[in-house]
């Protein structure tokens, strides 16, 4: 199978029917491909390998005026490098493989090799859960498409810590202590741009200008300075490390796919460091300042917790400077910042614990309107997130008011378990109720006036969003708080009381509601 010319990427085409494309007609026929039709890490990582072969076939773009003017240009010239290129992209066979390694063998103790449902993000296998995998411990068997994709999304978020062994032209691959794929490193969230017209309008919409990236080197991808093992003083290992191109699509383990598509020898391949331990900065990554501690910057992180909704003010904002630690979102807005005009964004990655255990995949699709690109829109929705954060916390006080009303004190050892899942529920029911109302926070971003006159004493609560803050405040305490029985009722009364209660005044809770206005 040639990953060139044979049908393996899941897209859905502009007629609403889904197919499966080869790489050359994913530009070929991307006028006429909607979007792909994958989950969240697959988008991340399909993503990535259309960004590169772009950019590695136009040699660019040079800058944004290059940029606006490289579409037309996209098709002719990614056939043309696929096609010079395309030996390389074979998926088996004795010649060069695609992310594959020459002199990949198996150590004394790993016999003939893995199982390669093993590199199956979506299977219970290894570290893996089981939640949505009923075949566990079965035999599986793939078609060359799936392995293909497997094979790519694997290298960009394979888990860290324990992982299998193998030489590498006789070098012995590390066993312990590894880190994960860069894709999945630090949970990091990633964003694109959304164009909803096509896949090859997406994927130049993502492009990132060479002068945007003055400071990094460009380089090559992978699978044209393939390394010949781990040692970092090779150009090729410095290429896959330290370039856009080289990282675009990472080779994070050495593998090597057995013919008959079922096993597969697989370690440790190069070391991807974290943000906090290397200078690179991933151009779809968020970089914010951490809440703990003062002047040090992270990577934007997906979370079961928090969803990313919460955080598009942290993703819109437009880098100003080409630090690696600078804050910012991703590369790509910079363009739509500087034409002041909405785009949509879609957000996703891995939620990930202790490096090796992969939880849940998350993501998002937002409207993001122009005035989120300048910085009072962008205070304003922080303003309006915040506004929600204050009523969960009444929610979360109101329900230990109503249990305390009970003698069922949240804050007694032998009731704690208890009273956290009545929280964790009542927090559950607000959040998700919450998030379908965004829309109603991104309006006002577009017409602040919905505030009032004085900007600097917005007043959420008369808006649509402060509105469905309350109302789902309101259905969630009723649902964590019954009060069907005189006792129950009089504790509702004071939980209720509560949740919509006037702080104190120089709170930075200022923004509520009294109970008659329910």
């Amino acid at each position: 199978m040639n990953l060139t010319t044979d049908l393996w990427i899941p897209i859905v085409w502009n007629s609403g029917e889904t197919g499966q494309v080869s790489l050359r007609d994913a530009f070929l026929r991307g006028h006429e491909i909607r979007d792909l039709a994958v989950r969240p890490h697959e988008r991340i990582a399909l993503m990535r390998l259309l960004i590169c072969v772009a950019q590695a076939a136009l040699d660019g773009p040079k800058d944004r005026a290059d940029w606006k003017t490289c579409r037309d240009r996209i098709a002719k010239e990614t056939d043309r490098y696929l096609k010079k290129w395309g030996f390389a992209f074979e998926l088996l066979g004795p010649g060069p493989r695609f992310l594959q390694m020459k002199g990949i063998t198996p150590t004394e103790t790993s016999g003939e090799g893995n199982d390669i449902a093993k590199l199956d993000l979506d299977l219970a296998s290894g570290n893996m859960s089981s939640l949505f995998d009923t075949a566990g411990g079965s035999d599986r068997s793939f078609t060359p498409a799936r392995v293909a994709l497997i094979l790519l999304t694997f290298q960009c978020f394979s888990p860290g810590g324990l992982l299998s062994e193998c030489l590498w032209n006789g070098q012995r691959t590390k066993k312990a202590g590894n880190e994960t794929g860069p894709c999945l490193a630090d949970r990091m969230v990633h964003t694109f741009v959304l164009d909803r017209a096509n896949l090859l309008d997406q994927v130049q919409s993502n492009l990132v200008a060479q002068d945007v990236l003055a400071s990094i080197g460009w380089g090559k991808p992978v699978w044209e300075m393939m390394p010949k093992g781990c040692n970092t003083d090779t150009p090729e290992v410095a290429n896959a490390l330290a370039t856009h191109l080289g990282r675009l699509v990472p080779i994070s383990r050495a593998i090597w796919i057995g013919n008959d598509l079922k096993s597969v020898i697989w370690g440790c391949g190069l070391e991807y460091l974290p943000f906090d331990k290397c200078a690179w900065r991933d151009p779809f990554a968020t970089i914010c300042a951490d809440k703990y501690e003062e002047g040090v910057r992270k990577p934007l992180a997906v979370s079961t917790d928090r969803a990313l909704w919460r955080e598009l003010h942290a993703i819109t904002t437009v880098r100003t400077s080409e630090e690696r630690n600078a804050i910012g979102g991703p590369f790509p807005l910079t363009h739509f910042d500087k034409m002041a005009h909405a785009c949509d964004v879609w957000t996703g990655g891995l939620v990930v614990k202790q490096k090796s255990k992969i939880l849940e995949a998350v993501e998002s699709v937002f409207h993001v309107p122009a005035g989120m690109f300048v910085d009072t829109g962008r205070a304003l929705y922080q303003d309006g997130v915040a506004f929600s954060d204050r009523r969960a916390r009444q929610l979360t006080h109101a329900v230990v008011v109503y249990r305390q009303e009970l003698k069922d004190e949240l804050d007694r050892k032998e009731t704690r378990k208890r009273g956290m899942e009545v929280k964790r529920k009542a927090a559950a029911h607000y959040w998700t109720a919450v998030e379908q109302e965004v829309r109603q926070l991104l309006t006002v971003v577009e017409n602040p006036a919905l505030l009032g006159f004085d900007l600097t004493k917005p007043q959420w609560k008369t808006t649509a969003w402060g509105r469905s803050i309350s109302r789902a405040a309101r259905e969630a305490y009723d649902l964590a708080c019954p009060h069907a029985t005189p006792r129950q009722y009089k504790a509702y009364a004071f939980g209720l009381q509560a949740l919509f209660a006037q702080p104190p005044a120089g709170s930075d809770d200022s923004e509520t509601e009294t109970t008659t206005e329910e």
